[in-house]
């Protein structure tokens, strides 16, 4: 029971911090990317989360290595019009959900 509880209280804080917005195609949508710090904003909204902001960005720098295969599927639900799913967990120091998953129909 105690590493319930435990385990409980380390997902709750995660859990309220969700954010999705999806299935949606983005091929109208902006995509904005800033060398400094390395983001990628997607102008869509994310419904939930508990940030300040509402549009999901991609942290491209070497804290996510998962950017790149990211960013590829972002590219390839533009050019394409395919349908994509974007979860968000938690939010960046500027109050932006930061984009953890991305799905493609």
């Amino acid at each position: 029971m105690k590493t319930l509880i435990t385990l409980m209280s380390l997902i709750a804080p995660i859990a309220a911090f969700a954010g999705v917005v999806g299935p949606i195609s983005i091929t109208g949508d902006q995509l904005q990317i800033i060398s400094s710090p390395q983001i990628a904003y997607v102008y869509v909204t994310v419904t939930g989360g508990g940030c300040t902001y509402a549009t999901p960005v991609l942290v491209m720098d070497s804290t996510n290595p998962s950017a790149n295969a990211f960013y590829a599927t972002l590219l390839a639900a533009k050019t394409t019009g395919g349908n994509i799913t974007i979860s968000t967990s938690g939010c960046s120091s500027a109050g932006y959900p930061e984009i953890t998953s991305i799905y493609m129909d």
